[in-house]
Parts: C-alpha cells; structure tokens; sequence
C-alpha cells in the first residue's frame, strides 16, 4: 500500500468517525424499535402481510443492523461490561442453538442496544404505535374488514387470541401509568376503571382483570406514598421491598407447578382457578424437564386462524397443550442459563431503584410479574416494552427525595424525612 492510499484511507477512516459521532445513538434504537415494535404487534393480530418471510427478514435486518451499528461504533462500554457481554452473547448463542428459537436473541439484542437511550421514549412509541394500532384492529373487527374471533363470549376484535387482546390493553396501560406515574390525576385512575370493565365484559380475561386491578393498587399507593409512609408504616416497607416480588412470583409457579398433584384437593382447585396453569406447567416439566441451554417445545393452542378453525370444528381431535407462564415457558424453552441472567437483570434493576427511592419501575415490574405467573408475554416486545429497562436509561429520572432516610437513621429503624 503506498503512502498516498494510506494517507486516502485515513482520512477516508477520520471522515467516517467524525460522521459518527454526530449520529444520535439513541435516535438510532428508536426508530429501530419503532420499526420492529410496529411489525411485531401487527404480526399479533389476523392481519396477514403479504410476502410475509420476506418482510420478516427485512424488518428484522433493517431493525437489528441499526441497534448493531450503534453498539459497535456510537456506544462507549467499560471493560466490566464488555466481559459481561460476552458472556451474555454465549448463553444467547447457545440457548439459541439448542431451543432452535430466535425469538430470545432478537429481545436480547434490542436489550443492549437500549443502552443510554431514555426509557421513556422507548414508552411513549410504543404507547402511541400500540395504542393506535389496537384502536384500528378493533374498529375494523367491528366492521367485519378483519375477522373477530369470538370463543363463545370472548372476543378478540382482529387480534389473533382473545387473551392476546386482553394482554394488549393491559401492557398498554402498565406503559401509559408508567409515564403518567408523577402527575397521576383522577381520570388516570378511571381510564384504568374502564379498560378494566372492558377487558372483563368483552374478554373475560381474569389474568388481566386481576393485573389491571394491581396496576390501580399500586397506582394508589404511589399516588398517596409520601403521606402515608408517615403514618401507615406498612406501605414504607412495602415501596422499599417491591424487588423481592419479582423473586417471589416465579417462585411460586414453578414450586407449584413442578408438585402438582392431580390427585390432590388443593392442588386441583388451584388448578381450577387459573384455568389448568399447574396442569400444562406440570405437563411441560415432565414431559419436557429443564435443560440448561433450552430445547424446541411443540404448543398446540386456538389462536390464529388456524386454531381459531380447530377451536370450532376439531377441538375434540386435538390435544390442547401450551405453556401460558411467562416463567416457566422461558425455563423449558430457553433453558436455565438464560433464565437466570434476565431474572438477576431484572431483580439488580429494581433493587438499584429501590435504593434510590426511585418506586416507579419496581411498581411496574411487580405488576407485570404478577401478571407473567400465568400470562406468557413478559419477553415479547410485541406486548411488553419494560424488559428493555434492565439496560436502558432511566434512573436519571428523578426519585422520591422525601422518602429517603435521614444519615441519622439506626439500622432497621423507619423514620420519615419531611417533605
């Protein structure tokens, strides 16, 4: 190489960095999540785009290229985090290899790519793209332009499961009190009434009746917490205790799941009540037992076209089988490996904002924790845009400085700052 195309590459290389550091990385991701948030909630619904596996990979080329462009040239990372990415990067490549699923390292990737980019962006698009959506999905079920599949008295006004409906609307609102949280107002708390009323009539979803109803609770708590930690101790621990829940919730399924027995009282009548959850976890682990890194699971479910017809027509020749937790789908399909980084991601985030005073992502998880005991979307970015929050920016927010203890606090001793 001469001198002369040495000294052109360089300056062709110091060209390229200068454009670099112009570009906003976080303008990069959000259009790449609104993108990819745009396509994957249509896929949810009975909408079929034509040429289907070919947009698929143009999307996710397109989507994925932008967050890898701004990892490898616009982000910063310390040699922690980059040991840390590798490591991640290998369950990721292993878990998918084993499972045969791709889903996990699209998740994964828009993860990493959330780095220094305001979490509350990533909500407001995917509250306006989703809400917008949903909205015309059901005006055009409503008008017979897309099918609405009704399952007796359940509908899913033009999304592919009435349950997948019901999940819509209730991820939509844990996004819209997210961003509403520090301004709450009365009519704040009756949008939640209603959508709950809604999704209860139409739907009869009791996961996410039951969700929408601890999404009010803890926006009640939130809305009153610094004058009632100074008189009802209780809630002080509560706000201060609200990561534990997220340890204590799969916990719950999977003990109960892996002891069902069908042959016992208590356990067939909690069975009853969450609709056969222990029955299918129970099935999924003995028929299918925890690897480390995943393996591929066959779900035979209603929804879709496809299950819609059978629902009707061959429902007694099929063998219902699909695993609704959030929890367990994830430890038998991806394995344990990965199971264990994203719940020690989820749990180190909300611990850090507890400490902080910072309740309004902890509440939000508790919530939708709650909700994943029997609901499988906690890792679709379709529904949920909050497992992006374990790496995005959102702690510079603010946190709640009347709430913090005072230096001269003894250890376990609650005392209140004043505001």
């Amino acid at each position: 190489m001469t001198k002369h195309t040495q000294s052109r590459f360089a300056n062709m290389l110091a060209g390229f960095n200068r454009r670099v550091d112009k570009l906003s990385g976080s303008q990069l991701y959000l259009w790449a999540f609104g993108i990819l948030y745009t396509y994957m909630f249509i896929m949810t619904s009975v909408v079929t785009i034509p040429h289907g596996v070919i947009v698929s990979i143009i999307v996710k080329v397109l989507a994925l290229g932008l967050v890898g462009f701004k990892l490898f040239f616009v982000d910063k990372f310390s040699q922690r985090e980059i040991l840390f990415i590798v490591f991640f990067t290998l369950v990721l490549i292993l878990s998918y290899y084993y499972s045969s699923s791709s889903d996990m390292l699209v998740v994964a990737v828009m993860c990493l790519g959330a780095k220094n980019v305001n979490f509350r962006d990533i909500c407001r698009i995917a509250l306006y793209i989703g809400a917008a959506l949903l909205v015309t999905f059901l005006l055009l079920s409503l008008v017979n332009v897309i099918p609405n599949y009704v399952y007796g008295d359940r509908n899913s006004f033009g999304i592919s499961y009435t349950t997948d409906f019901a999940a819509h609307v209730f991820y939509l609102a844990c996004t819209y009190i997210y961003l509403r949280f520090d301004v709450l107002k009365w009519w704040d708390f009756a949008l939640v009434i209603v959508l709950t009323a809604f999704v209860q009539f139409f739907t009869h979803t009791d996961v996410d009746v039951i969700s929408l109803l601890i999404l009010l609770f803890v926006m009640v708590i939130y809305r009153f917490r610094v004058s009632w930690s100074k008189h009802f101790k209780p809630v002080l621990i509560f706000l201060r205790t609200s990561w534990i829940w997220l340890l204590i919730f799969p916990g719950i399924i999977i003990g109960l799941s892996m002891k069902y027995d069908a042959n016992n009282a208590i356990f067939t009548k909690i069975n009853d009540l969450i609709s056969n959850r222990l029955y299918y976890g129970s099935y999924a682990f003995t028929s299918y037992g925890v690897r480390l890194f995943g393996q591929p699971v066959l779900e035979s479910g209603w929804g879709g076209a496809n299950g819609y017809d059978t629902y009707h027509n061959a429902a007694s020749q099929v063998t219902y089988f699909f695993i609704d937790s959030s929890y367990i789908n994830m430890l038998v399909k991806f394995g344990l490996a990965l199971s264990i980084v994203f719940l020690y991601l989820f749990l180190l985030t909300s611990y850090k904002d507890t400490k902080q005073n910072n309740f309004k992502i902890p509440l939000i998880l508790l919530v939708i924790f709650a909700s994943s005991i029997i609901d499988q979307h906690l890792f679709e970015l379709a529904y949920n845009p909050f497992v992006l929050v374990i790496f995005a920016n959102h702690r510079h927010l603010g946190s709640d400085n009347a709430l913090r203890r005072p230096a001269s606090q003894k250890r376990g001793v609650l005392k209140h700052a004043r505001k």
